[in-house]
């Protein structure tokens, strides 16, 4: 029959010690890392909302120009567009006396007022047109000379506009007097000569 069974030896402590410093150690390890790569990364970019951002931003940049150049060319086929509407308004005052039209001296004067609004961006405007405009303006504040107010003064002061200027009147009945006695040579025909190369 087999002897009393020995006592089990109680557990080395130095190795539970050993074994519980190393671990107390990696896990300060563990932790001090973490938090230094947690600090890299807070300076890093965020890759994917980088990206995204990126990729938006290069979509902006191509679509940009085009709708760019669409408004430029809206606002240039406006332009031409009151050009005509003008050209019409100087051919028919041409052809018979509109100083008594209200209509007339209304459509013309505003016809006028968008012009300028359109053209207000300046350069971003086909350089032709901004020239044609500008001939215009300058031919409308020479008529008539030496005369108190032009006839450019009358139209942006919105004349015709439940406003009808005895002078303006005065100015349009001889703008047709003078295209009956001089048509080749009249100011209505060398204004209507300033819009043609652009419409």
């Amino acid at each position: 029959m087999s002897g009393p069974i020995p006592p089990i030896p109680p557990p080395d402590r130095s190795d539970q010690e050993k074994v519980h410093l190393d671990s107390s150690e990696s896990k300060h390890e563990i932790r001090k890392k973490y938090f230094q790569i947690r600090e890299e990364t807070a300076n890093k970019p965020n890759i994917p909302f980088a990206w995204i951002t990126g990729m938006i931003k290069k979509i902006f940049d191509r679509l940009a120009p085009e709708k760019g150049r669409d408004l430029l060319t809206k606002d240039a086929e406006a332009i031409r567009n009151d050009l005509r509407k003008l050209k019409k308004y100087l051919s028919q005052l041409l052809e018979r006396d509109e100083s008594e039209n209200p209509l007339f001296i209304e459509k013309l004067s505003s016809t006028w007022e968008e012009l300028h609004q359109l053209t207000e961006t300046g350069s971003l405007i086909e350089p032709q047109l901004l020239d044609a405009v500008a001939k215009l303006q300058y031919a409308f504040e020479d008529y008539p000379k030496e005369a108190l107010h032009s006839f450019h003064f009358y139209l942006v002061k919105h004349a015709g506009m439940s406003w009808f200027p005895f002078p303006f009147l005065e100015m349009l009945k001889a703008l047709h007097k003078s295209a009956q006695d001089n048509p080749e040579n009249c100011e209505l025909q060398q204004w209507i000569t300033l819009i043609d190369p652009v419409c």
